[in-house]
């Protein structure tokens, strides 16, 4: 299903700050070592998770990590369902990184020569919103598996008019955008005759052995193995968890043990072959000057850690953050699932803490440039400021002045805490969206959240006490 909070992977709070640095701060990496994730990860894990669950009210963390190809470690801490100790197969909803794991599947097809990444679509499929718009014609896969097709919002019901909308030329910058991985999903239906999640098992998850994974719902018998979602109060969200229909961009159900069998054989080169797992792995799109587009992949190209790059995707949903994170060169990876709304305040600290300069790492993954010096500001404007606003989603962010900074809240919203760049702009440490405050033309309070583009992905008016 589509849970409209999944604009809020792109936050967190630095709350831990032991990190381990090129300068081997953790005592446990080899300076010659070329694998970025240290040594003596279970150790700092098994003293970290805990801490950080209670702290966050995140029931269920499930890391994997993978060395020299091979998983070493696959663990998951607490409970999946409330009551209920977590399975080593827990299965989770992995929200967005569906996209990269449909992406692996696509280029299957390439492989097997019965799909070409860079013909136009068109000719399988065209949205009726597009029919008359000559761009449809240009759009191919490629750009849709990079986030460059010319949709400047992540869904149609963004829009104003609620329809599909082409703003650029395919192929000349990234917006990230799920109805481009549905898009491509309905072309490939068209061709095949099939449905996408069929065809996924037995192209994809069926020669991995991928045996947890599905793009619909699970086997009731294995619903007991199924991470429940909770709040950031860790109360379980009243909802219904079997998804509709097989989808491209949001919704994998997938265990840790079968995300990693995914990236093993990535980084084996075997699956996909040499030549085609080097195109999912090189730039295809720069996002910015610090991080770039690969085929179904965010990328750090360099910078952070020796001569490695970094491929990632996250995922955010009400109730469900993950992160997923490989080194190719060193062919090491991280896995992190959760299912809490604070996950990802989870993730960054495992991040920060396991990876060498993984601070670097997240800035250079999240910000295009430097982040901005925190300014000090008027207490009364912070309390102006607090309050419960009603967002364009029809849900509510609470906002409170901790100190000299904003702590924002709410339903599918992690606790982040907001600096100030000015009087009317604050932004999250490790991420580059920017909340302006000021009052609207009915003079009541207001805000509007912008993204790296300085596109409004969210707003909202302050209700009346």
């Amino acid at each position: 299903m589509y849970r409209f909070y999944c604009i809020f992977l792109l936050f967190l709070i630095n709350a831990c700050k032991d990190t381990p640095e090129t300068s081997t701060a953790s005592g446990k990496n080899s300076l010659d070592s070329v694998d970025p994730i240290i040594e003596n990860y279970e150790s700092r894990l098994d003293s970290l998770i805990p801490m950080l669950q209670v702290e966050f009210n995140v029931p269920a963390v499930a890391v994997g990590i993978i060395k020299n190809n091979e998983l070493v470690l696959d663990t998951v801490y607490g409970e999946h369902q409330l009551g209920t100790e977590a399975p080593k197969n827990a299965i989770f909803n992995v929200a967005s990184i569906t996209k990269p794991v449909f992406t692996a599947g696509v280029l299957k097809l390439v492989k097997d020569g019965s799909w070409d990444l860079d013909e136009p679509v068109s000719q399988y499929w065209e949205d009726p919103d597009l029919e008359n718009d000559s761009l449809a014609e240009l759009i191919t896969s490629r750009h849709l598996l990079t986030h460059s097709a010319g949709f400047n919002t992540n869904w149609r019901w963004q829009n104003e008019d609620g329809k599909l909308q082409l703003n650029n030329t395919p192929g000349r910058k990234f917006s990230y955008s799920g109805e481009g991985f549905e898009y491509l999903k309905i072309a490939i239906e068209k061709r095949y005759d099939k449905d996408m999640g069929a065809l996924m098992d037995s192209i994809l998850f069926e020669p991995l052995g991928m045996k947890d994974a599905t793009f619909h719902w699970i086997p009731e018998e294995d619903f007991s193995r199924f991470a429940k979602w909770y709040d950031g109060e860790g109360n379980e969200y009243e909802t219904k968890y079997k998804t509709p229909h097989a989808n491209a961009a949001d919704d994998l159900l997938i265990s840790l043990q079968d995300m990693s069998k995914l990236l093993i054989a990535l980084m084996n080169k075997d699956f996909l072959g040499e030549e085609l797992t080097n195109e999912m792995f090189k730039t295809q799109l720069d996002k910015n000057s610090n991080s770039a587009m690969g085929l179904g992949w965010h990328m750090v190209p360099n910078g952070f850690y020796k001569e490695e790059k970094a491929l990632f995707h996250s995922g955010s949903d009400s109730g469900t953050q993950a992160m997923t994170l490989f080194f190719p060169n060193s062919k090491s990876g991280l896995i992190i699932f959760t299912n809490g709304d604070n996950g990802l305040l989870i993730y960054n600290q495992v991040i920060k803490n396991l990876i060498m300069n993984g601070n670097r790492l997240i800035q250079l993954m999240n910000w295009s440039s430097k982040p901005p010096e925190v300014k000090a500001v008027e207490e009364s404007l912070l309390d102006n400021y607090s309050g419960s606003y009603r967002t364009n989603l029809d849900r509510i962010m609470t906002v409170k002045k901790v100190d000299s900074t904003l702590l924002i809240g709410g339903e599918g919203i992690p606790g982040l805490e907001l600096y100030a760049m000015s009087d009317h702009k604050f932004f999250p440490e490790d991420y580059e969206r920017i909340f302006e405050f000021k009052e609207n033309e009915e003079g009541a309070m207001s805000f509007k959240l912008y993204d790296e583009a300085d596109n409004v992905i969210l707003s909202g008016v302050k209700e009346e006490n």
